[in-house]
């Protein structure tokens, strides 16, 4: 063996870490994975409880496969419980091990918390930053971990190996400053598997063990990664990939000590090696990043952006649903003296939810089943979502005081963190009663004042609740209800028998035209619109071009083929006609027909000469007050193998542009790498894809156009002679779950399986939304919009509950309730009949959380600052408080004060929040 040199004449110390890398499901459905699963925790405990030399095992930083193993043998929790305690098993800190980019920050946060509080339930939680396998690393990661006393960060994937220049060891920061000691696993975190084995990924049973290839594999795995180290600290894991416990791996240890004396080599966790390599760079000037760990090219599996996009249409619809709703709701609920506690049925909907966000399992690559059981898991997570939002809001309606005015009370609630104005889309409720007065009503604000409205139509509707049916006339209007109370509810009121007051023309409607205070649209006869910002008189054209394209990829990752085969709207004949024309809003309707090729050549080397019709229709909405025109696109897609974007051509030719991120707006370069890689052989180009949360946005000479979405996570800027064009991709169809014959990704990232649901052969319904405007992202105040039209307002009747009395109908078995047997609901409500719970001000803040704290009553109020500066961030609170604290995102407190100007009347919080910084309050409401 070759000698390896020592640092400083000191030995070396080899850490090598017995564990599994545990996907809950991939190539395989979760139930196959899970009995693999109880059989490996089976045997890891007898392992770990027979044997006194196998120091310890880490179970991959994850608790929810604790959870799994307990569901089908809780009889063994004593024994996991005993193994944790003792320091024998490695658990948490992590509830999932979760795709990044994918998921919210919010739910980053929730997966941190529930992890932990599972993991110190058993005894421990390991205290390490450890995320081995996800396709890159958000921003704000660091600052996350901070959050919950994590300042080290082991990782695998997120930087390109051979350009990297920043070594193994580097210090990483958030943009705020918050900074870990990143730990890269250069050589994967499978470097010392199945020692002994011809196996580098498998299972090692019938396969044969050779001790002395064992103390081979050890040395070459030492060796490689000794000259890139700046400690003397070395870490190997021995797992990989639902791999079984090493039995041999003490035997190994022991041979190793023999052979190699200049070593210091022990079984040891994650978090031994931390400490160690620590004090070992803790003097030593190591180099720095700051922001995202991510890079375009197809190695790093970015084309899961995109992969089965109703994924992630419903992920982001559950967890605004939880975020903006649910949580609030049932926060406001509470504080207004609702005695249920909701926080069982969030927990069970988080898990729920968070049992989706593997990067397996959200990115779109595992098999068909897998998929099919996410479906079912954000079904729930809205079933429980939806009834925890409704039911808060009823009781929140129940408590506000409408005696001041006569009619139907109705409250709107505002989820945003600032007012919002603007005409707004209403449903007024008339009971079967009510249905002949209401043939003409108006509408009265809690003042008195008549709100203008115009109405768009009639229908019934009908629901079905616990032992108890609703049936309804609803009356859809477009209303002016005034500025509507941040993070709050406002009440209006129907008056039957009152004539509605008729609001001033705002919004001019032509045959293909919209025209409001802000905007001007013309769209032409390809499908295609133009927008003029009447503020400065930019105009923005050909928007909304349709682009269909071949891809010949993998649920990974999009690849073109060798004979490219686009196809655009552009010399489409598109039929134009208008649906709605009143003096708040306007609605043109665009059916486009692309006709496109039904697959790939058997070859996979171009599209075929069949052809299929691809029906696009497009609603193109305008309201008044209204920045943005929202879009609605539904399509059937009929097609395979192929990606569908529509394109918006700016005319701008920024260097940069930016993004909703994680608790962040990004800033990435437009251009591509100025290199080219090669990788299995092969020279791959840059796929210039990249992830977003809320928008995307591109600014210069003082104005700029924001693409505003609603969980499309992928877009790519594409620079032309005529400047930069954003491009949002709505699907894209592809047949398998990994290819290794394709150009954007040589080599095969996963089992060759085909996939043929992730063609999504299925209905789509896109929700956008286009926004130019003065200045940057931030000037231009890109945000609040983005914040508004993913999370619209909620409007409930005011008497609507749960009571039930039911008319004696022979035969009926679900009869209709007859109300005027049932006590009316006090109109006298202790809570003013518009609340604002939290106003916060300036408005380049964002509301990020309004939820009780997991452990007390305690409201946890979140946000955070995107901008570059520090703001002084202002907040008023509808309702008294006992006390205000500053609290880490793990909930607990930290140092310093906030200055809290208190009344009865009207509570006001100042606090700092720095550039790019997060905030968490603890407020503690008095009894109302």
């Amino acid at each position: 063996m070759s000698k390896i040199k020592k640092k400083s004449g000191q030995k070396l110390r080899i850490f090598i870490v017995p564990e599994t890398h545990w996907d809950r499901a991939w190539y395989l459905p979760f139930e196959d994975f899970r009995i693999s699963l109880v059989r490996l925790n089976d045997h890891i405990l007898d392992t770990l409880e027979n044997d006194r030399n196998f120091k310890t095992f880490c179970l991959d930083g994850q608790t929810v496969v604790i959870e799994d193993y307990l569901q089908i043998k809780p009889e063994q929790r004593h024994r996991l419980e005993k193994a944790v305690q003792k320091d024998r098993l490695k658990v948490g800190p992590w509830y999932i091990l979760p795709d990044e980019f994918l998921v919210s920050g919010e739910s980053l946060v929730r997966n941190l918390l529930i992890g932990r509080e599972i993991a110190e339930s058993l005894g421990k939680s390991m205290n390490v930053g450890y995320v081995p396998d996800p396709f890159g690393h958000v921003g704000q990661l660091p600052q996350i971990l901070n959050g919950f006393g994590i300042d080290n960060f082991l990782f695998s994937r997120g930087v390109i190996w051979e350009r990297w220049n920043k070594g193994i060891e580097f210090r990483w920061s958030g943009t705020d400053g918050s900074e870990v000691l990143a730990l890269w696993q250069k050589d994967f975190y499978n470097n010392a598997a199945f020692l002994g084995y011809h196996l580098v990924w498998g299972n090692a049973e019938r396969h044969i063990f050779d001790p002395e290839r064992a103390q081979k594999q050890l040395q070459e795995a030492v060796q490689k990664l000794a000259v890139k180290t700046k400690g003397r600290s070395i870490l190997l894991n021995n797992g990989v990939d639902h791999s079984d416990i090493q039995t041999e791996l003490p035997a190994i240890v022991r041979e190793a000590r023999k052979r190699r004396p200049d070593w210091n080599i022990q079984i040891a966790g994650f978090d031994d090696y931390v400490q160690a390599i620590s004090r070992d760079v803790k003097r030593k000037p190591l180099k720095h990043h700051t922001g995202e760990l991510t890079y375009p090219f197809g190695d790093l599996l970015i084309g899961v952006y995109s992969a089965r996009m109703y994924l992630k249409q419903s992920n982001a619809e559950c967890q605004n649903l939880l975020e903006r709703y649910a949580e609030p709701l049932a926060a406001m609920a509470r504080v207004a003296g609702h005695e249920e506690d909701a926080r069982p049925y969030l927990a069970y909907a988080w898990r729920q939810l968070l049992r989706n966000h593997p990067h397996d399992d959200i990115c779109g690559c595992s098999v068909d089943t897998v998929h099919r059981d996410m479906e079912n898991r954000f079904a729930s997570v809205q079933q429980v979502g939806l009834n925890v939002a409704r039911e808060g809001l009823r009781r929140l309606a129940h408590r506000l005081d409408h005696s001041g005015q006569e009619g139907i009370p109705h409250v709107i609630y505002n989820p945003a963190g600032w007012k919002r104005g603007g005409a707004q889309r209403l449903q007024v409720l008339f009971n079967i009663h009510e249905r002949n007065a209401a043939k003409r009503f108006g509408l009265y604000d809690s003042e008195g004042n008549r709100v203008p409205y115009v109405e768009i139509g009639r229908k019934d509707i009908e629901w079905m609740e616990c032992c108890k049916g609703f049936h309804f006339e609803a009356v859809e209007v477009v209303a002016e209800p005034g500025a509507l109370p941040s993070c709050g509810v406002a009440s209006i009121y129907a008056q039957p028998g009152k004539r509605g007051l008729r609001p001033e023309r705002k919004v001019k409607v032509k045959r293909r035209g919209l025209e409001n205070e802000h905007l001007e649209i013309k769209v032409h006869s390809n499908g295609t619109y133009d927008i003029k910002d009447k503020h400065n008189g930019v105009l923005y054209k050909g928007l909304g071009l349709f682009e269909d394209d071949e891809d010949v990829g993998d649920a990974y990752n999009w690849s073109y083929a060798k004979v490219p085969g686009k196809v655009t709207s552009r010399a489409c004949k598109a039929k134009i006609s208008v649906l709605e024309k009143t003096a708040l809003s306007g609605v043109l309707e665009i059916q486009t027909t692309l006709r496109v090729p039904e697959c790939i050549n058997e070859d996979r080397e171009r599209r075929s000469r069949r052809k299929a019709d691809l029906e696009l229709s497009t609603r193109l909405e305008l309201r008044a007050g209204q920045k943005a025109l929202e879009i609605r696109t539904e399509v059937v897609n009929t097609v395979r193998d192929h990606r569908l974007r529509v394109l918006f051509p700016t005319g701008l030719n920024p260097d940069k542009v930016h993004v909703d991120g994680h608790f962040d707006v990004v800033k990435r370069s437009v251009y591509p790498p100025s290199f080219k890689r090669e990788w299995a052989g092969q020279p791959i180009e840059p796929t210039m894809t990249h992830c977003q949360k809320a928008f995307t946005d591109l600014s210069e000479d003082g104005h700029g156009l924001a693409v505003i979405n609603r969980g499309l996570p992928e877009y790519e800027i594409i620079s032309g002679k005529r400047g930069h064009t954003i491009a949002l991709t709505l699907f894209r169809s592809v047949g398998w779950v990994s290819r290794g014959d394709f150009a954007s990704r040589p080599g095969n990232a996963g089992p060759s399986v085909a996939a043929p649901e992730a063609q999504c052969l299925r209905p789509f319904v896109f929700d956008y939304a286009v926004m130019p405007h003065k200045g940057d992202w931030l000037r231009g105040k890109v945000m609040p919009c983005a914040q508004e039209f993913n999370a619209p307002i909620q409007v409930t009747r005011a008497d609507l509950h749960a009571g039930t009395v039911f008319e004696d109908v022979p035969g009926d078995i679900f009869p209709v309730p007859d109300e005027d047997y049932l006590e009316p609901l006090p109109r006298e409500g202790k809570l003013p009949p518009n609340l604002e719970l939290i106003h916060l001000q300036p408005d380049v803040l964002v509301l990020s959380a309004c939820k009780y704290a997991q452990d007390r009553e305690e409201m946890i109020v979140r946000f955070y600052n995107p901008s570059s500066k520090e703001v002084q961030a202002k907040l008023e609170l509808g309702i008294p408080v006992r006390r205000v604290r500053t609290l880490k995102l793990d909930e607990t407190p930290i140092r310093g004060k906030v200055r809290l100007k208190a009344s009865w009347n009207a509570n006001e919080i100042n606090v700092s929040a720095p550039a790019h910084g997060i905030v968490t309050l603890g407020i503690t409401p008095a009894h109302i």
